[in-house]
């Protein structure tokens, strides 16, 4: 006579797939490298076409050990750290030295160059192009068309030529409407 066990196969494939999820997982985490690390943000406000108004750069300096002296290199000028008390001094090349307090150090500034994405807005009423002024108090379908143009590249040697590799980003756009947007 044999005996069968009954295996719930839904169960299982729900069981291995939590194991591999925490496979992958782990190690990341037991793992993970104690260097500082920087995120950028650009925020770039425009006027209804997408003609810039103010560029404004907000960067953070994550796993700062304490008492540590962190050393950043930025080409922003009229920086302000905007959540601490970490004081910095700047070099003539723009390097920054931050005196680390054990926690990540967020701060902002004004760009000295050219923002690395570029935008452009396209409006159409009930699918005729119009511009924004002839948007301004009617009524209908709209459709706003955001048009992007990455500026940023880096010259790379791949297989011995050299080429040009645009950096990637993700941007993300928000409106706010208002009766004097335009």
């Amino acid at each position: 006579m044999k005996i069968r066990k009954h295996v719930n196969r839904k169960s299982l494939r729900k069981t291995l797939a939590l194991a591999m999820t925490a496979l992958l997982i782990v190690p990341e985490t037991l793992y993970a490298d104690p260097e500082i690390e920087k995120d950028e943000t650009v925020y770039v406000f425009t006027d209804a076409a997408g003609q810039e108004k103010e560029v404004l750069v907000s960067d953070r300096l994550k796993n700062v050990p304490d008492g540590a002296q962190v050393e950043d290199s930025s080409s922003l000028s009229e920086i302000e750290n905007v959540k601490g008390d970490e004081a910095f001094t700047e070099d003539e090349d723009g390097d920054l030295t931050w005196e680390g307090e054990g926690k990540d150090i967020y701060y902002q500034g004004s760009p000295d160059g050219e923002v690395p994405v570029r935008v452009s807005y396209t409006y159409f009423l009930d699918g005729k192009e119009v511009s924004p002024e002839e948007l301004a108090g009617k009524s209908g379908k709209v459709t706003i068309r955001a048009e992007y143009e990455n500026l940023a590249s880096q010259k790379k040697t791949i297989d011995g030529e050299e080429e040009e590799i645009h950096v990637p980003f993700t941007v993300l756009s928000g409106m706010v409407f208002t009766d004097q947007c335009v």
